[in-house]
């Protein structure tokens, strides 16, 4: 008798590990530091490289379980049984979460109100979503849950939080101030930005805040 065991694709499981890690590496970098500073949260670049993702991240599975099946049909689908049904619930959220993400119905910053609870959308994950309440607690929300009791949907473009920043720069011309604002990842470029010289070398710039929580990471990037 065959014995199955001897066939696991230890190498293949490590290698696709591994590129995994590699993904998530490359994502993670670009979201958090090149993606935001290039593209200055433009709403549609965001929604493309969303996309781009949930799709890079579908063929890696996709890729990977083919190559398990190849090498070990049993172990696989033994494997992949035990899986789905330990974590059904689980992956229903996943599944929803990744029709949030390609669809873009719900974006971070929108205020919704649900059959349970209402607020602000401060993160989407795969498998739940964040959300801001009344009382300034974080509540975690189950993406199957949220796709079904969305009751109320506020776009984040009615909820920008207008602020006032006092800049002061001897070495820059308001030319140079007024590009700085537009490209700075935290400030809705969608929205008025008002630039006024009140000295020499001093500038009130009033603006849209993406997020209240913003507001000191604006002032580096004028610094």
């Amino acid at each position: 008798m065959e014995n199955y065991f001897n066939t696991i694709p230890i190498f293949q499981i490590l290698s696709m590990l591994f590129i995994g890690a590699v993904l998530h590496f490359v994502f993670r970098v670009t979201n958090t530091y090149i993606f935001p500073l290039k593209q200055g949260k433009k709403a549609t670049y965001k929604l493309i490289w969303q996309r781009i993702q949930v799709i890079v991240w579908i063929a890696y599975a996709l890729l990977f379980f083919t190559i398990l099946f190849y090498e070990n049909k049993l172990i696989t689908t033994v494997i992949t049984a035990i899986i789905i049904g330990l974590g059904w619930n689980y992956w229903g959220n996943v599944f929803s979460g990744i029709l949030i993400k390609l669809n873009n119905h719900l974006r971070v910053g929108d205020s919704i109100e649900t059959d349970f609870v209402s607020g602000r959308i401060k993160k989407i994950n795969i498998s739940n979503t964040k959300l801001l309440n009344e009382t300034g607690e974080i509540v975690v929300i189950p993406n199957s849950k949220l796709t079904r009791s969305v009751r109320k949907l506020q776009k984040q473009k009615r909820d920008y939080n207008t602020h006032i920043f006092i800049i002061k720069n001897d070495k820059l011309s308001y030319a140079e101030i007024y590009k700085i604002a537009l490209h700075c990842p935290y400030l809705a470029t969608n929205q008025a930005i008002n630039i006024e010289r009140i000295q020499e070398n001093e500038f009130q710039i009033k603006a849209s805040l993406i997020d209240i929580s913003f507001v000191d990471k604006v002032a580096k990037c004028f610094s």
